[in-house]
């Protein structure tokens, strides 16, 4: 009987030493695996950032586009202006004056 009491004695021990490490084991499996999902997040947001500023730098660079375009239409334009008017002070000039035509219905009647 004796033994059966030693043995049951060992057994607990060797059970309690079993728990141990199996918690043990899990929790260094668990920090590793939280640690793996942290830098995947940290990661992950870093991409998204990092999509985010090339978007942003690709707007920009349209907006840039944009205002250019603009400027190059709006100095068209001016100088057109100055055209017309340049043409339209000829064309009095050269007639002398400047006749109105009314293309009311109520003056031929």
């Amino acid at each position: 009987m004796f033994d059966l009491e030693k043995q049951v004695a060992n057994f607990s021990k060797e059970l309690e030493s079993e728990y141990e490490k199996g918690k043990k084991d899990a929790s260094t499996a668990l920090e590793k695996e939280h640690k793996y999902e942290i830098e995947m997040l940290k990661k992950d947001f870093q991409n998204t950032i990092d999509r985010q500023k090339d978007k942003i730098d690709s707007l920009i660079d349209e907006i840039k586009k944009a205002n250019d375009i603009n400027i190059s239409l709006q100095e068209k334009m001016d100088k057109a202006y100055v055209e017309l008017k340049e043409l339209a002070t000829k064309t009095v000039e050269a007639n002398g004056g400047l006749k109105i035509i009314s293309n009311n219905q109520t003056d031929n009647k």
